[in-house]
């Protein structure tokens, strides 16, 4: 099964971008949790790691931008939510760099500490999740006589009429203009 890049590029280059930012939102947040253990070095690093991913997310946000496909056009390098993590990272970064120079003076590490993928709070310890046994009836043999492609083909935004009138869409401003409140969220 392979579907064309032009159909599934948007997706993988959405999925890219919300994967670097929330490893971004992680790091940041894992710093400032260190700082708070007085770890201050290893914090400033977590927060250099952040910022560093956070710039890498935001060429992908331009080359998702400009990508073409099915779905919508969004910049996410414009909304609240991706502008707010960068003032984050900064002012975190700056209160630990403050902090370690007037109180710590920890070397920062050169290898990013990493992140405990254990949950250790809560009621319950969280399971692993396990895919379980596939049934007797799929096999190779089942799974090769089926053709995705000519359902896709068939269901393509490509095949669409010219003659389908395009949807009535509220626009979504994406200019430099900041929003009227802190969440960007509108009240009508």
């Amino acid at each position: 099964m392979n579907l064309e890049k032009v159909v599934t590029g948007k997706w993988q280059k959405y999925l890219l971008l919300k994967s670097q930012f929330y490893k971004s939102q992680a790091f940041c947040y894992f710093g400032q949790d260190l700082l708070a253990q007085d770890k201050c070095g290893d914090a400033i690093k977590c927060l250099e790691h952040s910022l560093k991913l956070y710039q890498e997310t935001e060429q992908i946000c331009k080359e998702y931008a400009s990508i073409k496909g099915p779905g919508t056009q969004a910049v996410p390098e414009r909304h609240e939510f991706f502008k707010n993590l960068y003032k984050t990272i900064l002012r975190i970064s700056e209160k630990c760099e403050r902090e370690n120079g007037v109180i710590y003076h920890q070397k920062v590490p050169l290898e990013t500490p990493v992140l405990e993928s254990k949950s250790i709070h809560g009621l319950a310890d969280p399971e692993e999740y396990a895919f379980p046994n596939p049934h007797e009836l799929w096999t190779p043999s089942n799974y090769s006589s089926f053709d995705i492609s000519k359902a896709v083909k068939e269901r393509s935004f490509f095949n669409r009429s010219q003659n389908v009138p395009a949807p009535k869409e509220t626009p979504i401003p994406q200019g430099n203009a900041e929003p009227g409140s802190e969440s960007g969220c509108i009240l009508s």
